[in-house]
């Protein structure tokens, strides 16, 4: 029994390592492209960015403290350790070559297949393998950044 306790904590740590790489808060990549703007992301937009990583987080440990192989302290500390990670600074950087979200995750222009936009979200399609991504913006700042990108491809609003 204590063997499935350490591996599934092994896994949930590793999920919670996979949120720590897509916010990056003090670790700073290159983006390519010129730069057009930076601006932070909202505390509902870093959930729902960190959105699959969490979910799981959150059912792995609730069902490991139910079933009794994931002890209650270790289960606060990786609560713990999901709030931190939550409240970090996060910001999208658009660039004419693509948006960064946090530190980590670039997407190119030419990733997405169409942009749709209502009222404050903006969402970039992707392939069916990819999931949608959604910019939370308002709509001041929407018409900034996306009237500088015209002319590239498939980002008429």
């Amino acid at each position: 029994m204590i063997i499935l306790t350490w591996v599934s904590f092994l896994l949930l740590v590793m999920l919670l390592m996979s949120m720590i790489a897509k916010a990056k808060p003090f670790m700073r990549h290159p983006i390519p492209g010129k730069f057009i703007r930076k601006m932070p992301m909202s505390f509902w937009a870093r959930v729902q960015f960190q959105r699959p990583a969490l979910v799981a987080i959150v059912f792995g440990t609730g069902f490991g403290v139910a079933a009794g192989w994931l002890p209650g302290n270790a289960a606060f500390m990786l609560g713990a350790m999901v709030g931190v990670v939550m409240i970090m600074p996060m910001d999208y950087t658009f660039t004419t070559e693509g948006v960064a979200f946090g530190g980590g995750v670039f997407y190119r222009w030419n990733e997405f297949t169409g942009v749709r936009k209502q009222q404050s979200r903006v969402f970039l399609e992707t392939p069916k393998a990819m999931r949608n991504m959604t910019l939370h913006l308002n709509p001041v700042e929407m018409s900034q950044i996306f009237g500088k990108l015209k002319g590239y491809p498939k980002l008429e609003l």
